[in-house]
This record gives structure tokens, sequence and C-alpha cells, in this order.
């Protein structure tokens, strides 16, 4: 699973952080995954990090958590190194 979120409070170009959840016994390419993404999309709307994290969550309704995935993206710096696989 993935998602992305824009960090809005870095306007005007507001960073875009990917969040991973990776299925069991998976591996992340954090380099090969934003160079995926860039190939099949404009550059622009390629993530400029990726984020290993345990789970993406849900909010009790079943839908993704949003207001959780963009903390976690703020507390990592919004933009970490790429390939950070710090656990959400």
């Amino acid at each position: 699973r993935v998602t992305v979120t824009g960090l809005a409070e870095r306007v005007p170009e507001a960073e875009v952080p990917a969040l991973v959840e990776a299925a069991a016994g998976a591996t992340i390419d954090p380099d090969e995954l934003i160079d995926h993404v860039k190939a099949r999309l404009a550059r622009y709307k390629a993530p400029k990090s990726v984020h290993v994290v345990a789970t993406i969550g849900r909010a009790v309704n079943g839908k993704l958590d949003y207001k959780r995935l963009k903390a976690t993206a703020a507390e990592r710096g919004g933009v970490p190194p790429t390939g950070s696989t710090e656990p959400a």
C-alpha cells in the first residue's frame, strides 16, 4: 500500500512524501520507487522522499487516516533522506 500527502505548510512548493506499507517479505528500494513514478507521471508529481512504515493505518470509519499520515510525514521533517525505513 502506498499513500502520498502534500504538506501544505510548505507552499508554494509543497513537498510530497510517500508513505509505503510493504507487503510481508517485500523490500522497498525508495530510489527505484521514485524513478518508477517519474517515468510514468510528470516529474513534479513524484514523491520527494519515501518512508517505509509498519502500517499506513485507517481511521475508525475505514478510510485512510490522512491526519495521522500528515503528522507522521511532518514529524519526519517532510522530506527526510530518501530511503527512510523507520516504523510509523
